[in-house]
This record gives C-alpha cells, sequence and structure tokens, in this order.
C-alpha cells in the first residue's frame, strides 16, 4: 500500500512538471487545486469586464414591485392608489432576469428606465459592467468584443487580458447594449445616467407623466440602492392628490425594507410639493 501511494504520488509529481513546463495550468481549463481567492479581490489592472449577475436565476436582486402588499397590509398601513401603479423596481438584472421582469407584469408593454451613470452591457446572457470605458464607448465595445475570448475567474471577475493576452473556455458569442436589447425586445428604453439625484428625477418625472395605466415601469440601477427612491417618486406622482407625503415615505420604506434618509426624504419633499394639487 505504501508504494503504490508512492507511486501515485510520484505520477503526480511528474504531471505538476510537466504542466510546469509547457506553460499549461489547470486553472487556464477553468480548473484549480486551490479555491480561487481572487473573487473577493479587486480585479487585476487590465480588467475590463466585471460579470454582475449570475446565469440561471430568475428574480432580480432587490427586486420589489407595488404589488407586493403583505408587509403592509400587515401594519394596515395607507395603500390608497399603491395597487394600481404598475410598477417595479431592482438592481441590475440579466436577460433571463429580464424575462422573469416580462412575466410579472402580466406580458404589459414595459418601459425600462435605467438610472446607471456607467458603462455596461449584456454579454451571453449575463450583465456585465466595463469599469474603464465610458457610456459613449458602449456600442463601440459590441463590435470590438464580439468573438474575442474570455479569462474566466469563477464567482466574480470576468476578466480580458489584452496586455498578457490571457484565454479561457469562455467566448462572447452575443453582446449588447441595454438599449438595444429593449429596442430588439420590443421595449421601451430611457437612460437617466445623470448622477444627481435632483436632476434624475427632474428628467425621470417628464417620461413618467407620460406613462398610460396599461404601461408597465420598470426602474433598475447597478445595486437596487437609488431605484427604491424613484419607485416612491412615481407613487408621489400619481398619488399625491390623495396621499400625503409621510404615507407614501412610510408604505415605500416598508415595502423596500429600507428608511430613506434625511437629505434624501427633502429632495422628495420637494418633488412632492411640485406636483399639481399635492394633499
Amino acid at each position: 500500500m505504501v508504494i503504490m501511494a508512492n507511486g501515485k504520488f510520484f505520477i503526480l509529481l511528474l504531471l505538476l512538471l510537466a504542466l510546469s513546463v509547457t506553460n499549461v495550468s489547470f486553472a487556464d481549463s477553468g480548473y484549480s487545486f486551490w479555491p480561487d481567492r481572487s473573487v473577493s479581490e479587486q480585479p487585476d489592472e487590465d480588467t475590463l469586464l466585471i460579470r454582475e449577475t449570475a446565469i440561471h436565476t430568475v428574480l432580480p436582486r432587490k427586486f420589489v414591485s407595488n404589488t407586493m402588499l403583505f408587509p403592509l397590509t400587515i401594519g394596515r398601513g395607507n395603500i390608497e392608489g399603491l395597487r394600481q401603479l404598475n410598477v417595479s423596481c431592482s438592481g441590475q438584472f440579466s436577460t433571463e432576469e429580464f424575462v422573469f421582469i416580462k412575466n410579472y407584469a402580466k406580458n404589459m408593454n414595459l418601459t425600462i428606465i435605467d438610472l446607471r451613470p456607467d458603462a455596461h452591457l449584456f454579454m451571453n446572457g449575463f450583465a456585465v459592467g466595463c469599469p474603464e470605458s465610458t457610456v459613449a464607448e458602449e456600442s463601440r465595445l459590441t463590435k470590438e468584443l464580439l468573438g474575442l475570448k474570455l479569462k474566466l475567474v469563477p464567482g466574480k471577475w470576468m476578466i480580458l487580458s489584452q496586455a498578457r493576452k490571457d484565454f479561457g473556455p469562455v467566448i462572447i458569442s452575443s453582446i449588447s447594449t441595454e438599449a438595444k436589447f429593449m429596442e430588439k425586445a420590443g421595449q421601451q428604453y430611457f437612460r437617466i445616467n445623470n448622477s444627481d439625484l435632483e436632476t434624475q428625477l427632474q428628467d425621470f418625472a417628464v417620461i413618467a407623466r407620460k406613462i398610460s395605466d396599461t404601461q408597465w415601469l420598470h426602474i433598475h440601477d447597478n445595486d437596487g440602492s437609488r431605484a427604491p427612491i424613484f419607485l416612491a417618486a412615481y407613487d408621489l406622482i400619481k398619488n399625491s392628490t390623495k396621499v400625503s407625503f409621510n404615507d407614501i415615505m412610510s408604505r415605500n420604506e416598508r415595502l423596500n425594507k429600507i428608511v430613506f434618509d434625511e437629505p434624501t426624504k427633502k429632495i422628495l419633499q420637494n418633488f412632492y410639493n411640485q406636483q399639481e394639487n399635492h394633499k
């Protein structure tokens, strides 16, 4: 038994030596002897793409809809006008998660509000961020990246190393801007990529007031932290004549399981005061 064990060890040693001589590693094939610790670290300097969503998931992260009334009715909060809004919000979604949103909206025509000021794409079904690029470069990237090979670090980072010409088992077979994806899907799409909240809200109001009751509005940002503010703003636009500011704030906080900070509440209060015939 000792000889066999030693024999197996000797064979493994030879295999490792052979791999080191030929400059081939298990990581190049998508495997590793040890867990990859880079997933919790910062990406390499030459990182071009960051995978933001998993594939084969259903629910977009931090998905919330006006129809999720259970946490409100338990506390007997004021829900007047909320059920009729036809609105949802979330963080960034993948193409598969977009199907969930479409189905959740009962196949109504969608209006997508994209609040992201940074460059991002849909690639092989994933949502990916492009931290080294600008929004103006998104369309160019879809042409330059199509067909290229990626080095895939499991769990978080999707790296295209141009300097070292690294590659792995992933080939970019489909890539699109979010605007183009929505155009092909036949859905209305607006990008509000100003980083100033008050300016974003004013731009949002122009769009939101034109949305009919037969359309479904979905608002998203990157991580789902800002989108709930705009869900509340939509509630203010539609229901300010029937419901007080404090009630609208309270129900949106409970719906999203958050507490708006005081600067945000102040901005939303000013926004509420600008609505015609507010209560």
